[in-house]
């Protein structure tokens, strides 16, 4: 495996090298990707510079097919990330190839072209809400499940209030640092 696949600049790095089980997944993560590369029989691209917790690349399949690797630090909210894809099925999100749940190991359909809201300059402000919003009705339209092992929005949002909003005022702020509002 290359060092182009692991560069120290991608956002995952400077995030989960802040704990000592942060530090050890990263040290594992090379070799992780590595038995998942082999095994789903897959040619890597660079790693996406995005993600603060979890590892993801551009594969193709030996079919042609073109799909994404993402290897997540194992924490909550990943979770249920492959299950909920599943129960999309295609519905606003990608689907799902194959998962390792207990690596929280994912490939993926490729998303194409891929590109994210934030760098559709060509875009007002307001056309860019109106297609996120689009994409939300989708998911929110999915049939939901009788049974599932995925947590409640409510249960959720009563833990997000405590772990994620002394994090959301500096991430505001940054956000608004690198991006004048029009």
């Amino acid at each position: 495996m290359t060092t182009e696949l692991f560069p120290s600049w991608l956002p995952v790095v400077a995030t989960v090298n802040r704990t000592a089980d942060g530090r050890a997944w990263l040290k594992g993560l090379p070799s992780l990707v590595d038995e998942l590369r082999q095994r789903w029989s897959v040619r890597l691209g660079a790693p996406f510079p995005g993600g603060s917790c979890s590892w993801v690349a551009p594969a193709v399949l030996p079919d042609g097919d073109r799909v994404v690797l993402k290897v997540s630090w194992p924490h909550r909210e990943a979770a249920g990330e492959a299950e909920a894809l599943q129960l999309w099925d295609g519905h606003g999100a990608v689907r799902v190839h194959r998962q390792d749940q207990q690596n929280y190991a994912l490939l993926m359909e490729r998303c194409e072209p891929g590109d994210q809201l934030s760098a559709a300059d060509h875009l007002r402000a307001e056309e860019q809400l109106l297609l996120g919003a689009g994409v939300l009705r989708q998911l929110w339209t999915a049939p939901p499940p009788r049974q599932t092992g995925l947590d409640s929005r409510t249960n959720f949002a009563r833990r997000g209030m405590t772990s994620w909003s002394p994090i959301a005022p500096r991430r505001t702020k940054r956000w608004r640092r690198s991006r004048p509002l029009e």
